[in-house]
C-alpha cells in the first residue's frame, strides 16, 4: 500500500514538473528570439557575413554537424523561434484540461527541434534529418483529433510530402554519388528538386494538403501550416539554389498557384480554409519572387507573413469555437457575438495581410513592388494580380467575423490579470508584432526604399481588392450561375453529366436532404453552453490592438525621421 502511494505521489510531482515546464517554454523561446534580432541588428554586418561553426563530438557515421549563421539561417532561425513561443503560450490554454496535453506538448517540441535543425545544420545530410522530421511530426500533430477527417486528411498529406521528398532524395544522393559532372542529366535532377521544394510549400499540383491539413488543432494550424512547415521548402530552396540549373519551372508552378489559391480563397466556404488559400497565396508569392533572382524579397514577406498569419490563425480559431466548432460561414448569421478587441485585432491582421501601408504586410509588399518595377513586366503582373486577390479575400475574412457582431455596451478588461500568462500571452502578440515591423531589422534585409508612390499604387490595389471581395459577398456568384446554367445546356455537358452523376452518388452519399432546421437548432442552443467557455480565448487579445498600433507608429516614426 505504500509502494502505491509513494508511485501515486511521484506520478503527480512528475505531472506538476511537466507542467510547469510547458508554462516556461514560450518565455524561454521569447526570450531567446529577441536575443537572436538584438545581436542581429547590432552585431551582423550590412554587407552579410557566413559564420560556420563544426559541432565534432556530435558526428554522425563520420558526418558531423556544421552550424551555419548567415543573413538566410538568422532569418529562418527568427521566425521560427517568435513564432513557436507564441503558439506554444497559446496552447498553454488551448489545451487546458485536455487529457493527451502532454503528448500535444511532446510532439510541438519535436517539430520546432526538427525546424531549428533544418535552419541551422550546413550539410546536406543534417538538413534532410530536419527535413524529414517536419513531415513525421507534422502527420502526429495533424491525426491528433483521432476522427475520421484529421485521418483522412493526414494520409493526403502524408502522401503529398513523401512524394516530394522522394523527389528530392533522388537528386541528393545522385549529387551525393557521383557530384555535378554528368551535364547531360543535371536538368532532370534540377527539376526534381525543384517540385520536392515545391511539394513541401503545397505548390501546384501538390496545393490539396494544405487545406486538408486543417483538421488539425488550432495551435497546429498556427504554426505548422502558415509559418514553418509551408516555409521549409523556401528555405531549402533558397540555401541549395546553386544546385538548380533554372527556376523556370517554379515560376510556372508558383503562378498557377497564386491564381489557384485566390480565387478558392473568394469563394470557399470553410472559414478555416479560407485561411489557408491565403497562406498557399502569400507562400507562391515567395517562391515566385525566389523563383526570379528575389532572395531578398522572399525572405522579408515570408517574416512578416509569418507572424500575422500565425494571429489570424489563433483569432480565428477563437471564433470558430465560440460558434461551437462550426466552420460554415454560410450559417454564421444564426449566432451573434460580443464586440471585443479581439474583433479590432483580427481587422487590424486582415488589413495586414491585404498589404495596408505602414503595417508589417505593407511593407514587405511594398519592397515586392519596388523590386516588381526594377524587374520584368511578368513580375510586376503578378505581383498586382497577387495583392487584388489577397485584399479581396482579406476584406471577405472581415465582412464574414464582423456580419454577426452585436456592440456591447461595456468591454470587461478585469479577467485579462486574473492569470499571469494572459498578460504573457499578449506580451508574446506584442513583440512578435515589434519584431515584424522593425525597421532596424528589415533594413538589414533589404536595401530597397520604400516611395510614396509605391504606397499610392499600393492603396488602388487594396480598392480592386475590396471591388473584388464585395463581389464575391454579392451579385457576383448569381452572374457565374447563369453562366454556368448556360453552359449546362450544352449537349455534350447534359451526355457527360448523365454518366457521371449517377457514379459520382455511388462513390459519395451527399446532403440532408433539405433539413437544416434540426441541425441549426442544436448549434444555437450549443452556442448558448458555450460562451461562457470561451471567455478566456477572448480576453488573451483584449488590449493587443491598441498595444501594437503604439509600436508600430513609434517604429514608422523613427524610420523616417
Amino acid at each position: 500500500m505504500t509502494n502505491k502511494n509513494s508511485l501515486t505521489f511521484s506520478v503527480m510531482l512528475w505531472s506538476k514538473a511537466l507542467k510547469i515546464k510547458y508554462t516556461y517554454t514560450p518565455f524561454f523561446l521569447l526570450i531567446l528570439s529577441l536575443l537572436i534580432q538584438f545581436c542581429f541588428v547590432l552585431f551582423y554586418p550590412f554587407e552579410g557575413a557566413t559564420v560556420s561553426i563544426p559541432l565534432s563530438f556530435l558526428s554522425f557515421s563520420g558526418v558531423e554537424i556544421i552550424i551555419v549563421l548567415d543573413n538566410l539561417s538568422l532569418t529562418f532561425l527568427l521566425m521560427v523561434l517568435t513564432i513557436s513561443s507564441l503558439v506554444m503560450a497559446y496552447s498553454n490554454y488551448y489545451m487546458a484540461g485536455h487529457n493527451l496535453g502532454g503528448d500535444f506538448y511532446v510532439s510541438m517540441v519535436l517539430f520546432i527541434v526538427s525546424m531549428l535543425l533544418l535552419s541551422l545544420s550546413g550539410s546536406m545530410f543534417w538538413s534532410f534529418i530536419g527535413w524529414d522530421g517536419l513531415g513525421m511530426m507534422s502527420l502526429v500533430l495533424i491525426l491528433f483529433n483521432k476522427s475520421w477527417s484529421s485521418q483522412k486528411s493526414g494520409v493526403i498529406t502524408f502522401l503529398m510530402n513523401r512524394l516530394g521528398d522522394s523527389f528530392m532524395i533522388i537528386c541528393s544522393s545522385y549529387l551525393s554519388v557521383w557530384g555535378m559532372c554528368e551535364v547531360y542529366w543535371f536538368w532532370i535532377l534540377s527539376s526534381l528538386y525543384l517540385i520536392g521544394g515545391a511539394s513541401k510549400s503545397a505548390q501546384f499540383p501538390f496545393s490539396s494538403w494544405l487545406p486538408e491539413a486543417m483538421a488539425a488543432p488550432t495551435p497546429v494550424s498556427s504554426l505548422v501550416h502558415s509559418s514553418t512547415l509551408v516555409t521549409a521548402g523556401i528555405y531549402v530552396l533558397a540555401r541549395y539554389g546553386s544546385m538548380i540549373d533554372s527556376f523556370y519551372i517554379l515560376t510556372y508552378l508558383s503562378s498557377i498557384s497564386i491564381i489557384i489559391s485566390g480565387v478558392s480563397a473568394l469563394w470557399s466556404s470553410d472559414l478555416k480554409k479560407v485561411v489557408a488559400y491565403s497562406t498557399l497565396s502569400h507562400i507562391s508569392l515567395m517562391l515566385f519572387y525566389l523563383s526570379e533572382g528575389s532572395v531578398e524579397g522572399a525572405l522579408i514577406h515570408m517574416l512578416t507573413h509569418s507572424v500575422f498569419k500565425s494571429q489570424a490563425f489563433m483569432t480565428l480559431g477563437s471564433s470558430i469555437y465560440s460558434l461551437s466548432s462550426w466552420q460554415d460561414s454560410r450559417y454564421l448569421s444564426i449566432y451573434s457575438s460580443t464586440f471585443s478587441m479581439a474583433s479590432l485585432v483580427k481587422v487590424f491582421l486582415s488589413l495586414s495581410m491585404a498589404g495596408l501601408p505602414f503595417l508589417s504586410g505593407g511593407y514587405s509588399k511594398e519592397v515586392l513592388l519596388i523590386l516588381s518595377l526594377n524587374s520584368s513586366i511578368m513580375k510586376l503582373i503578378m505581383f498586382l494580380m497577387a495583392v487584388i486577390f489577397t485584399s479581396g479575400y482579406s476584406f471577405r475574412i472581415i465582412y464574414l467575423l464582423s456580419s454577426n457582431i452585436n456592440m456591447a455596451q461595456n468591454i470587461a478588461v478585469s479577467s485579462l490579470f486574473s492569470s499571469p500568462l494572459k498578460l504573457s500571452q499578449m506580451l508574446n502578440v506584442l513583440i512578435s508584432a515589434w519584431i515584424s515591423s522593425s525597421p532596424g531589422y528589415l533594413s538589414k534585409l533589404s536595401s530597397q526604399s520604400v516611395t510614396l508612390e509605391g504606397k499610392i499604387m499600393m492603396l488602388f490595389m487594396i480598392l480592386f481588392g475590396f471591388i473584388l471581395s464585395r463581389m464575391s459577398l454579392a451579385k457576383f456568384p448569381l452572374a457565374l450561375n447563369e453562366i454556368s446554367l448556360s453552359f449546362a445546356s450544352l449537349p455534350a455537358y447534359v451526355w457527360s453529366m448523365s454518366k457521371m452523376i449517377p457514379l459520382f452518388f455511388k462513390m459519395q452519399k451527399i446532403g440532408v436532404d433539405g433539413k437544416l432546421d434540426v441541425p441549426l437548432s442544436w448549434l444555437s442552443q450549443s452556442k448558448a453552453s458555450t460562451s461562457s467557455n470561451v471567455e478566456w480565448m477572448m480576453s488573451v487579445f483584449t488590449l493587443t490592438m491598441p498595444a501594437i498600433v503604439f509600436i508600430i507608429s513609434l517604429n514608422w516614426l523613427f524610420l523616417f525621421y
